[in-house]
């Protein structure tokens, strides 16, 4: 019996933690799949580190799973075909720079959860017009958005 995988909008989902995760997930795909890539973090991660998916331009779409708490610093930083951010409701922080630069990104849903949002964590994401920002938030850095 084969293997079923993820869809996400007609199109494949690959777990990986970080770029090097991703090439390898995506090598070993048996079917059809263009760049940009739907990416889910892995259940049980409690983080995303520092510069994980820096510049990575194959990344679409990021779920995060509910254990993740923290997106370091730098993270997704300068991933200019991201798209789409599910963030869990678990997530307390994201870091400096997270998501600076993630140009196509549109619109960001802040979980309740979040209490800190680092100095420049959406700084030169051109496409973003939409934030919701809860009120449990108390500390939003400096050019966060």
């Amino acid at each position: 019996m084969a293997n079923k995988i993820e869809m996400y909008e007609d199109r494949p989902v690959f777990r990986a933690s970080n770029s090097e995760q991703l090439a390898n997930a995506v090598s070993q795909y048996k079917g059809d799949v263009e760049s940009p890539y739907v990416v889910r973090i892995p259940a049980r991660t409690k983080y995303v580190k520092y510069r994980a998916f820096d510049s990575n331009q194959n990344i679409g779409v990021v779920i995060f799973p509910d254990s993740v708490y923290s997106i370091g610093e730098e993270a997704f930083i300068n991933c200019e075909n991201l798209t789409d951010v599910i963030l869990p409701e678990s997530l307390e922080l994201i870091d400096y720079s997270a998501f600076s630069g993630c140009s196509s990104l549109s619109n960001i849903n802040i979980p309740s959860s979040v209490r800190k949002i680092r100095d420049g964590a959406f700084c030169c994401c051109e496409s973003l017009t939409k934030i919701t920002i809860p009120a449990p938030v108390c500390e939003i850095g400096t050019e966060a958005f």
